[in-house]
Order: structure tokens, then C-alpha cells, then sequence
């Protein structure tokens, strides 16, 4: 998923760790036979978890919605428009973005490059949280809470197709909040604890909770120990996400060992000539709006 970018101050090195691992998981799902299935429902949920705290932070640091946009598009446009013309060499480039634009909810048949779907549910999030931002729902707390409140009842209530892209919108706001609380809570590896309590959960009777609340608790985790100090790595998660299917797809099918190296050698080249140096052309103008920082100071202050 699309969730890194070059941060302000630092660089959250555990997260593009992290990020890359869940990656590869729904990379093995798909590409081999003897993957389990959930670890790739708990790895979608804690991308979009990551992604409620760091698009969130975007926001606070974007001079306007309109660099905001420009921001997102630099970081997931180049890569998509690679992972485009692989799919031309093996499917229809329409039939993806039909799936993309429609967030997994028509025909998979013949869609060459079916995780898009959640990039196009995670994108529908940023418009999300620009007009949640717009009516001032993050100059307080208590409406991201309403928000997790009501999209976790909706994984209850809710039967269809239509429930997966909605499914992601727990983890989503779970980020968010993270974020606000982020000078209450600081960063430790206690957080990793989560982790054992989110699995511990899944394999109880707890219904639709064992198919989203580990992946929530996992990205917590993940957010809540970010500073953890790790030697720095390219952000390689984006590319091995959007990349994966129509690869291995070009490449004859191959077993895991040879695709993995070679995955990982075509996210490094992309990352290096394409995704990066576009990154460098996003604005470094300052913040005009400090409402984001207020609301994470009231949230701190209880």
C-alpha cells in the first residue's frame, strides 16, 4: 500500500520494515499454494492502519488540500502506471482499472492485477478524511471515535460484496487515532505486546471481529513502536504490492524462490529511477492550517 513518503524529521525506519513484511505476505498469498489466508486479511488491515497515521500526518504537514492531492499522486502514480504496462503485456488495462475505480466490487474474471482494489478503497480514504477535514471532524476527538465506532458496527450488521472495501474503514480511523494520541502514548516496542493479543483474538468465536481486529492491533503495534531505531531501507512495500501478480504472471509462474529475489530486484529498480526521485518534486512549503496539531494536543491532555 501507499503509505510511505520522505518524512519532515526522521525517518520511521521499523514501519518500512514492517510495511515490506506485510507486503510480501499478500505476495505469497497469491503466489503460493501454501500460504495461509489470513495473515493477508490481518497484512490489509494494518497497511490501512499505518496508512490512518501517516496520510493523517500528511495532511498536517501540506500546505493546502491541493498539495495534499499532489502529494499522494506523486507517491502512487508512478508506480501504478508501471504496474499498468505490465498488465498490458499480459491482460486488459482496462479491466483493471475497471476493478481499481470500482474497489473490487465487479467481475475478478481475467482482472490480471486483483490486489488494486484496496488501493482504490485506501485512496477513497484520503478523499475521506480531506472532507472529514474540510467539516472540521479532526478539531476534536470524539468524532474519529464515532467514525471506528460506527464502521466497526457496520463489519456486524453489514452481508455482500460490498462489505469488503467498507471493511478496511475500521483500520483506517484505528491509525488515525493513533496518530492523535501519538504524545500521550510516544513510541515503544511495548507495543509490539499487541500483536499476541490481536492473534490470541482471532482464533476465539468472536465472529467478525477474528477477520479485522488482529490487523488492527498488528498496524498499532507496528505505529506504536515506529522509533524503534533500524538501519534505514528503501521503501520497497508499494512496488511489491502493486507489482506482484502481473509479475509473476509475466514470469512464467515461477517458484518462490526465484520470484521473490526478483520481485524484490524490480521494486529496488523502481524505487531508485521512478518512485523516488518523483517524490522529490512534492512542495516542502509549511503547514497552513495547525488544526491537526491542536486536536493531537487535546487529545493528549485528555
Amino acid at each position: 500500500m501507499a503509505t510511505g513518503e520522505v518524512k519532515s524529521v526522521g525517518r520511521d525506519n521499523l514501519v518500512d520494515y514492517a510495511r515490506l513484511g506485510l507486503a510480501l505476505a499478500v505476495c505469497l498469498r497469491h503466489t503460493s499454494p501454501y500460504w495461509p489466508l489470513y495473515p493477508v486479511q490481518w497484512a490489509v488491515q494494518a497497511f490501512l492502519a499505518i496508512s490512518g497515521f501517516y496520510v493523517l500526518r500528511s495532511y498536517e504537514q501540506s500546505a493546502s488540500w491541493r498539495e495534499f492531492i499532489k502529494k499522494r499522486v506523486l507517491r502512487v502514480g508512478p508506480a501504478f502506471a508501471i504496474s499498468l504496462f505490465l498488465v498490458a503485456c499480459i491482460g486488459s488495462v482496462p479491466l483493471v482499472l475497471r476493478y481499481y475505480a470500482t474497489l473490487g466490487l465487479t467481475s475478478a474474471t481475467h482482472v490480471v492485477n486483483g490486489p488494486v482494489w484496496s488501493l482504490g478503497a485506501e485512496e477513497l480514504a484520503y478523499v475521506l478524511l480531506a472532507v472529514l477535514f474540510a467539516l472540521g471532524a479532526y478539531r476534536r476527538v470524539w468524532p474519529i471515535w464515532l467514525l471506528f465506532g460506527l464502521s466497526c458496527g457496520f463489519m456486524f450488521l453489514g452481508h455482500g460484496s460490498y462489505m469488503r472495501p467498507i471493511a478496511l474503514l475500521p483500520s483506517f480511523f484505528a491509525g488515525s487515532l493513533v496518530y492523535l494520541y501519538r504524545d500521550r502514548f510516544g513510541s515503544s516496542v511495548l507495543w509490539i505486546a499487541l500483536i499476541p493479543v490481536g492473534f490470541a483474538v482471532s482464533i476465539l468465536p468472536v465472529g467478525a471481529l477474528s477477520a479485522f481486529l488482529p490487523g488492527i492491533m498488528l498496524g498499532a503495534a507496528i505505529l506504536g513502536a515506529r522509533r524503534v531505531t533500524m538501519p534505514r531501507i528503501p521503501d520497497l512495500s508499494y512496488g511489491c504490492y502493486i507489482y506482484h501478480v502481473p509479475l509473476f504472471a509475466l514470469l512464467g509462474n515461477p517458484s518462490t524462490w526465484v520470484f521473490v529475489p526478483a520481485l524484490l530486484g524490480v521494486c529496488a529498480i523502481s524505487w531508485y529511477l521512478i518512485e523516488k526521485p518523483a517524490l522529490r518534486l512534492k512542495s516542502n512549503r509549511p503547514a497552513l492550517d495547525p488544526a491537526i496539531r491542536t486536536v493531537a494536543l487535546e487529545a493528549s491532555a485528555g
